[in-house]
């Protein structure tokens, strides 16, 4: 299956990016900082720079997925509005791609 993980820098996005590959899957990871993401170098990743907010950069990430995988986090700030600026960017995208799934 042909997943995309937003997210997979942070710790919970590492340990389902990792479990992804563990079970087969390709992954296409959409990262602000592709240096923090330790699996780039995996040819079943695909590695998309981009922001979780924009619609399009989520968009070309989702392009050929089956599911979009969201484990984005506030991280240390948890008065962080990551979640409200990232919904309805996600959603659009999601169906301007063609993915019904989201996890």
């Amino acid at each position: 299956m042909q997943l995309t993980v937003l997210g997979a820098t942070g710790p919970i996005g590492r340990q389902v990016l990792r479990q992804a590959l563990a079970a087969g899957h390709r992954v296409t990871a959409l990262v602000r900082d592709p240096a923090r993401l330790p699996e780039r170098g995996d040819a079943r990743v695909t590695v998309v720079i981009g922001d979780a907010a924009c619609a399009a950069d989520v968009e070309e990430a989702a392009r050929g997925s089956q599911a979009l995988i969201c484990a984005l986090g506030p991280g240390k700030d948890y008065r962080s509005a990551l979640a409200t600026r990232t919904a309805g960017p996600v959603l659009e995208a999601m169906a301007a791609a063609g993915v019904t799934r989201l996890v």
